[in-house]
């Protein structure tokens, strides 16, 4: 998610003039602390188990390497976010949606 925000920032006509000028609070690219504090490692050992359930048998999965607090729209999905972006339509909360601090 966070790469498809920061390419949606990026990625414009103008080029970084341009994603400085439109960016959310003039921040492009910013990857928050709750990236690189991260323990990916110990997240996909820890997750392993479940993450496999999950796709062999659909239990329920609470996936957690996202911002804290963060909550996913009801009905949001990737395939619709990319729907979106082919008719030019950015959806601005995804980078607003709690913890994307850096310090």
């Amino acid at each position: 998610m966070n790469d498809h925000v920061n390419r949606n920032e990026s990625h414009q006509e103008g080029g970084m003039e341009a994603a400085l000028k439109n960016a959310a609070d003039n921040n492009p690219l910013q990857v928050g602390k709750w990236v690189w504090m991260h323990n990916s490692e110990g997240y996909a050992t820890d997750k392993f188990d479940q993450g496999l359930a999950h796709l062999e048998t659909r239990a329920s999965f609470e996936h957690t390497n996202i911002p804290p607090g963060f909550r996913w729209e009801e009905d949001w999905t990737m395939d619709k976010e990319l729907e979106k972006e082919k008719v030019g339509i950015k959806t601005e909360t995804l980078k607003r949606n709690e913890d994307w601090t850096v310090c």
